[in-house]
Order: structure tokens, then C-alpha cells, then sequence
């Protein structure tokens, strides 16, 4: 599972930074979810840093919303309403696939490593399991962003910037400076 979440967290934020890097809107941080402190401290960094600071094996992304929306989302097989996509819906549409397709296959191949690895509830281990492909794939594209970046900005500078952390020193890092924690 360490492989799956090193991977997630490096292919979300790849896909935030191209984001930010190539949006002309200066408020394009919003659309994502972060701070303007969080944005430019992604932004600031190069691709082999941003895939370093992705690096750790623990989630850098937790749901973005409640658990009661996320079910209700997994299991309304309603079919939201279609409109033009802007480039920022695509990159939320890519994220929830990412994000929702990997706690999924987590759920269903091992429901308490998935709600270790990646804490989430028994509740929502349960809808998750019971979802079919076509139940992920609609919830993803119903237009509500999924994953929340969980790290505090500066964890950029230490993950992405620092050539001689290991993963292990990155996931605790990434543990440890989450904003979830109180």
C-alpha cells in the first residue's frame, strides 16, 4: 500500500503544480482547495522537487468532504448535471479519480489497512466496498472536489527542497505536519 500512496501523493501534486504553474488566474489556488501560502510554496518548487515532497508513505490528501456527503455521493445513482468543463474541473475530475480509485481498491482488497492507511471510517470502508466501477466513476465526475491537501505549506520546503531526507524522514515529516492534527 506504501507504493499506492507515494504514488497518489506524487501524481496529485504534480498535477496541482502544473496547475498553478500554468494558470493566468492569480486566485487559481482556490479552486484546489489551498492556502495562498500553500500555493506558492508549491509553486515555488521545480518537477524533481515536487515529486519529492511526494514522496512519503503517508496520504498527503484526506477527503475534502464529510463522510455523509461522500456516501451520499458513492451512492446516489444520479447522474449530475452536464456542463462545459473549465481546466480547473478537469484537474479536480483527474484528482478524484486518483484520489477516490485508490481508497477503493484499498477498501475492497483490505477494509482495515484502508481505514489505517488512509482514515477513513468503517461507514464509508463499507459503501466503498459495496461500490461498483461505474459508482466510482460517476462520483468522481459529479463536479465536488474530493481530496484536501492535509500538510501545512512549509512541508514543501522540507520535503521538496531537502536533498537528504529519506522516505521514511518524509513520511514521518508529512505525519507530523499535518493540519489535521490538533
Amino acid at each position: 500500500m506504501d507504493r499506492d500512496v507515494i504514488q497518489e501523493n506524487t501524481l496529485l501534486l504534480l498535477m496541482r503544480w502544473k496547475f498553478l504553474r500554468a494558470a493566468t488566474d492569480p486566485h487559481a489556488f482556490r479552486h484546489l482547495g489551498f492556502e495562498p501560502e500553500t500555493a506558492e510554496a508549491l509553486v515555488g518548487l521545480d518537477e524533481p522537487q515536487v515529486k519529492r515532497a511526494g514522496d512519503a508513505a503517508a496520504p498527503l490528501f484526506h477527503a475534502g468532504v464529510s463522510d455523509e456527503i461522500l456516501m451520499r455521493l458513492v451512492t446516489s445513482h444520479e447522474d449530475g448535471a452536464a456542463y462545459p468543463l473549465t481546466d480547473a474541473d478537469r484537474v479536480v475530475q483527474d484528482e478524484n479519480s486518483i484520489w477516490l480509485l485508490n481508497r477503493w481498491t484499498a477498501a475492497r482488497q483490505s477494509p482495515r489497512d484502508a481505514e489505517a492507511t488512509y482514515g477513513l471510517s468503517s461507514n464509508i470502508t463499507q459503501v466503498l466496498r459495496e461500490a461498483t466501477l461505474a459508482d466510482i466513476t460517476r462520483t468522481c465526475r459529479r463536479g465536488a472536489r474530493l481530496a484536501a491537501f492535509s500538510a501545512k505549506g512549509k512541508y514543501f520546503f522540507h520535503a521538496g527542497r531537502n536533498l537528504t531526507l529519506s522516505t521514511a524522514q518524509r513520511t514521518v515529516l508529512a505525519t507530523c505536519s499535518t493540519q489535521r492534527l490538533k
